[in-house]
């Protein structure tokens, strides 16, 4: 360890059971000799409220297991169980896909509708405008403080609306949703929601943009 100490104190931006940490230490030969007998690991946190924690426990590195040796073992023996397991660990897992559920067939919302929407969450709906604008065929947003920590899927771009930018914004989201002009399509801690295309035509059309102003 003593060409690593620049490796450390590791860094990790965000740890949850979706996005777990794993660190092993193993030595087969002269682990007292390299490592020592008292080994203490520290490790300081936040939660998403910003309170510090600091847990320390003391680290074994002696009782490793031996490593596994692959010889007269029967490999069709082994090749079931890994089946078996590969089929328990995919029934477990939940992916996007499986918990989204497809769109509803929502109704087709009038501007007689949409209007006395507008007024009531002016705000909210100028920067669901703006984000249109710019990114068009990006109509999936989440909502969250700007608080916590929170790692996208580079693949899936979705907007973002903060508790701090937007005050009771669940409650102004529900309206959205009583209207059928976004539904939610939460699959994990952070609530996610999908713009529906009246509503996306409504805001990126040239009345809307007049209106808003109007309302300013």
């Amino acid at each position: 360890m003593k060409n690593s100490e620049k490796l450390f104190p590791l860094k990790l931006s965000l740890i949850d059971r979706h996005n777990p940490f794993f660190f092993d230490v193993a030595t087969f030969f002269q682990a007292e000799e390299r490592f020592g007998k008292d080994i203490r690991l520290e490790v300081e946190y936040y939660d998403l409220s910003a309170n510090r924690y600091i847990y320390e426990t003391a680290i074994e590195v002696v009782g490793s297991l031996l490593p596994i040796t692959i010889g007269n073992d029967n490999p069709e023996k082994m090749l079931r169980t890994l089946e078996k397991i590969e089929k328990t660990l995919s029934g477990l897992r939940v992916s996007r896909e499986s918990v989204v559920k497809t769109s509803l067939l929502l109704p087709k919302q009038s501007d007689s509708v949409l209007s006395p929407v507008e007024k009531l969450i002016p705000e909210l709906l100028a920067d669901m405008k703006n984000d249109l604008s710019e990114y068009p065929f990006i109509p999936e947003f989440i909502i969250l403080s700007n608080k916590w920590v929170y790692n996208p899927d580079p693949n899936n771009m979705v907007l973002a609306y903060y508790f701090e930018d937007h005050s009771h914004l669940r409650n102004k989201l529900r309206i959205l949703e009583n209207y059928g002009l976004i539904y939610e399509i939460t699959y994990n801690n952070v609530a996610r929601f999908v713009i529906s295309e009246e509503l996306a035509v409504y805001l990126t059309s040239d009345s809307q943009h007049n209106n808003l102003k109007a309302l300013y």
